[in-house]
């Protein structure tokens, strides 16, 4: 069955708003924004905070060459380290390395964006069904947002994944702290 759409103007339009025009980005290099930044722009339950914007190893170097042509002194900051939990989730979906790039006109209106680099062999979208929470197995590939769980979006409900859940329920606080601050934002 494949995804279900939902119209991205809202997101377009934040994007716009920060200057950022990452649609061809994505477009050309076959990438994705996936997860928080994506379902806010259809729930509209909280505000946009950064990109998780994901690419294959083959095209990483085209999207930063044009991610630094975005703005005024944009940067990329190098890898940096993430808590075990997090490292799992990179290594299970091949992700070969994480940067943060700060994007934008003006100094103090910069976005972050994080860009997870996957290897060539594993498509981009597949990252997103390893995601912990379902209605945030949500992505933008430029011309729409699609999911495989458009209820659970709606209805701001949804399940935890079962390597999640087992984590979960041998006390993992980065999961703990993941539904927490979901349900702060209504879901």
């Amino acid at each position: 069955m494949p995804p279900t759409e939902f119209s991205p103007a809202e997101l377009q339009d934040i994007l716009r708003r920060r200057q950022l025009n990452l649609d061809n980005i994505l477009i050309e290099n076959n990438a994705i924004l996936a997860g928080g930044s994506v379902l806010s722009s259809i729930t509209r339950t909280y505000g946009l905070r950064d990109l998780d914007l994901y690419v294959n190893l083959r095209n990483a170097q085209n999207v930063y060459n044009a991610l630094m042509q975005q703005g005024q002194d944009n940067s990329l900051n190098s890898s940096h380290t993430a808590p075990p939990y997090d490292q799992s989730f990179l290594i299970k979906n091949n992700i070969l390395g994480r940067f943060t790039a700060m994007v934008g006109l003006y100094r103090y209106s910069k976005t972050q964006i994080d860009i997870m680099i996957v290897a060539d062999d594993v498509t981009v979208e597949s990252v997103v069904e390893n995601f912990d929470l379902s209605f945030c197995k949500i992505w933008y590939d430029g011309r729409t947002i699609l999911t495989n769980y458009p209820d659970d979006v709606r209805n701001r409900t949804g399940s935890l994944g079962i390597d999640y859940l087992e984590a979960y329920l041998s006390g993992n606080v980065f999961t703990g702290k993941r539904i927490k601050k979901y349900t702060r934002r209504g879901f």
